[in-house]
């Protein structure tokens, strides 16, 4: 009876996540929400220090961040759903997650690698879309909609999201930004 109660309380969870990331996703482009100068490295450290602190994740910086001009909340989820899954699928016993920037022409990337188990690159384009989870038979907590997020959001600021990652290598994240939306830099490492 107990185990039906937990099994149970986890699908009524993972519902109520489903809900909130399609609520999310429905809102991008038309909910109007104020540009605000978004420092990327504080925002990350912000995130970072709302997960598990028993997980262990080694976090690091390179090159130069921008202060960028835009939705704080679409940086934030964004930036939420990249790191959150580089260490959520993850299988090492210590998550490496390695943050770059740099400017590229009228471009400001910002990468996020991750150490993790890769993406087989037949699957690059299928993961940004809305459901899609490319390990359903795996114990992890996915509603298959945070890049889907992911994609949207960037998109709606100007810019795009790749991924570059192969089986057993890794992952990158790479977003694009108009670099019009960058402040100033600062430098990291």
């Amino acid at each position: 009876m107990l185990e039906h109660f937990d099994k149970l309380k986890l699908r009524v969870r993972h519902m109520s996540n489903l809900v909130r990331d399609i609520l999310d996703y429905s809102r991008i482009g038309r909910t109007k929400l104020d540009n605000e100068d978004v420092d990327i490295v504080a925002l990350v450290k912000e995130i970072m220090a709302g997960i598990d602190p028993e997980m262990k994740v080694s976090v690091e910086f390179s090159g130069e961040f921008p202060v960028i001009s835009a939705p704080r909340l679409f940086l934030f989820q964004t930036l939420q759903n990249l790191l959150s899954n580089a260490i959520k699928y993850n299988d090492k016993n210590k998550p490496e997650i390695k943050i770059s920037g740099h400017e590229n022409g009228s471009y400001f990337e910002i990468s996020i690698s991750d150490n993790g188990p890769g993406i087989d690159p037949k699957y690059h384009e299928r993961i940004f879309g809305i459901f899609q989870t490319l390990d359903s038979e795996k114990s992890v907590e996915g509603t298959g909609v945070g890049l889907a997020i992911v994609k949207k959001t960037i998109a709606e600021l100007g810019g795009e999201v790749t991924v570059d990652s192969e089986k057993g290598k890794g992952a990158t994240f790479t977003l694009s930004l108009p670099s019009n939306q960058a402040k100033r830099t600062q430098e990291t490492g």
